[in-house]
């Protein structure tokens, strides 16, 4: 048997209403209905009638429709929204759909109704299925992660117990297997470190914490420990914040230092033998922004808008560093959202990429 739908209406011409119900039942449809006029009426329907469907007009005596679509968006950004009005000009109408509105139609034309509510309920339909599919997918993903943890903790135990030839003799070409070993288990460890990281922080579990923070204590612990990888690859920390210090901000300390370590790390890795990376940290407009600047390989024009999706990674990225995940640069925009941070960059293919982090909150520049 078909769903019988709650609509919502929001009209304040009782005749109206009856003829968008008239209309309606006329096309086959099962439904029930609640008629409002008013804001505070609409907002106790939401509230406890929980509509699957909201049709509304555009202007009311003391309401009107862009404010009530608002409000619902509020409430229940997954139910339809739409007008039906008595005029409204093409420019009113494609700012309601940019709103949020799913259409629009004109109460001379209500012959219109019904496909529009039937396409509606598809819609709805569709985006559910995407969304359930997509969790599962995700459930899986995590269910998974969560199952390899200890194995691959097993595996590193065991490792370590060859290398320390507590079973026995190693020679010097079993230790090369060994290493190699080693060097693919981290990696395992690290992509599933990075889907567990990336499953928290989308979450509403993972919550941020509030406290004052000095940007130049903060950045030289982050410089300090990322000093090693950077020695290692040859490359150089150039830190230019030393003059701001200042400077501090109220916001999680931790979050902040995760994304610039993210940077630095990113740097590193895309960067050269004897190449620079530059630190760095300003107040501009009441912000701070925080800087990471490298020569390195940059990113493709082309791949821009794609660097923040989870597991993407730069063709270019992919040459120099083929066991990368694909997650730390999705997880460090995760964890920015989270801190009403901003995280944008300038990157140009083989002249260097810079990568910057806006935080509001700034509590004393100097």
């Amino acid at each position: 048997m078909e769903k019988e739908y709650k609509i919502l209406i929001l009209e304040d011409v009782p005749a109206d209403a009856e003829l968008m119900e008239r209309e309606l039942r006329h096309g086959g449809l099962r439904f029930t209905t609640q008629c409002v006029q008013t804001r505070d009426d609409f907002s106790n329907a939401l509230e406890k009638f929980v509509p699957d469907l909201i049709l509304s007009d555009y202007s009311l005596p003391h309401f009107d429709g862009l404010s009530a679509l608002a409000i619902a968006h509020e409430k229940h950004p997954d139910t339809p929204f739409i007008f039906v009005t008595g005029a409204m000009g093409d420019e009113l109408a494609v700012e309601t759909l940019k709103k949020g509105a799913v259409d629009y139609l004109l109460k001379n034309k209500l012959a219109q109704l019904v496909p529009a509510v039937k396409r509606a309920f598809r819609n709805v339909t569709s985006i559910a299925k995407e969304k359930e599919v997509e969790r599962t997918k995700t459930d899986f993903i995590t269910l998974a992660s969560h199952q390899l943890r200890t194995p691959l903790s097993g595996t590193k135990w065991l490792i370590e117990t060859l290398r320390r030839e507590i079973a026995g003799p190693v020679t010097v070409k079993q230790k090369e297997y060994i290493d190699q070993i080693d060097q693919i288990n981290e990696r395992m460890i690290k992509l599933v470190s990075g889907i567990l990281n990336a499953r928290g922080f989308e979450s509403s579990a993972s919550m941020m914490k509030k406290e004052t923070i000095s940007v130049f204590e903060l950045y030289e612990k982050v410089s300090q420990m990322m000093e090693f990888p950077a020695k290692a690859k040859g490359v150089h920390l150039q830190n230019s914040f030393k003059e701001q210090k200042k400077i501090t901000i109220e916001s999680d300390g931790t979050m902040i230092a995760s994304i610039l370590e993210t940077f630095i790390e990113n740097a590193v890795d895309y960067s050269e033998n004897g190449q620079e990376i530059v630190l760095d940290a300003k107040v501009e407009s009441g912000d701070v922004i925080f800087s990471v600047k490298d020569g390195g390989i940059g990113i493709p024009k082309e791949e821009h808008k794609r660097i923040s999706e989870r597991f993407y990674r730069a063709g270019n990225a992919k040459t120099v560093k083929p066991d990368g995940t694909g997650l730390a640069l999705y997880v460090a925009y995760l964890l920015a959202k989270k801190i009403g941070g901003k995280i944008s960059f300038e990157s140009e293919e083989s002249a260097g990429t810079t990568f910057f982090l806006r935080m509001q909150n700034v509590i004393d520049s100097g």
